[in-house]
């Protein structure tokens, strides 16, 4: 009786198999399987789901399918899954939302220090080691070096000086990528 019930159920919405289906199942595994290895993380730090999204149909009418690429993302991390608190986001995204990461305000933005990183074009390891020596902001995100010079990188790519952050957007290379090929001497492009 219990197959035959379970093959109804498959049937009425017809995405067993689907991308957004198995998000939705791991979802429930997270929040409500104490043998899940991530229960620990949602359901057992009193994460859970909207009674609506307990049915697939009702998660699917208010997320749609899920594009190819994100994933399901709590806009509060420690919010539950409901309508007003969840999309689909980048893994970037994402990662830019989980409860380790530390954030900071630098002139009236607050963002983390891979995002900081990111926008002032300066790499990532750098403002980690400045953290590690003591550096807070403002002074943390300056274009200066340990010994007070500008690190400030300009670069020709197709006949234009760049910045580091620029070429790497241009070129599609990532900015460490190009960093590292500077310090070691290696063309860049």
């Amino acid at each position: 009786m219990g197959v035959v019930k379970s093959n109804k159920r498959r049937a009425k919405h017809g995405m067993y198999k689907t991308a957004t289906y198995n998000t939705w199942r791991q979802m429930k595994a997270r929040c409500f399987n104490s043998n899940n290895n991530r229960y620990a993380r949602y359901g057992g730090r009193g994460i859970t789901i909207c009674d609506a999204w307990l049915i697939f149909e009702n998660f699917h009418a208010d997320m749609g399918d899920k594009p190819e690429g994100m994933t399901l993302d709590r806009i509060d991390n420690d919010g539950n899954y409901e309508p007003s608190n969840c999309h689909w986001a980048t893994p970037q995204e994402q990662s830019n939302n989980i409860k380790t990461n530390r954030v900071f305000t630098h002139n009236s933005k607050t963002q983390t220090l891979a995002q900081w990183a990111r926008e002032l074009g300066i790499a990532y390891y750098v403002l980690k080691y400045r953290l590690n020596k003591g550096w807070k902001p403002p002074k943390l995100f300056t274009q200066e070096n340990l010994k007070g010079r500008t690190t400030m990188h300009s670069v020709e790519y197709q006949g234009e000086m760049l910045t580091l952050k620029e070429a790497s957007k241009r070129s599609g290379i990532k900015m460490q990528t190009l960093y590292w090929r500077m310090r070691v001497g290696k063309e860049l492009f």
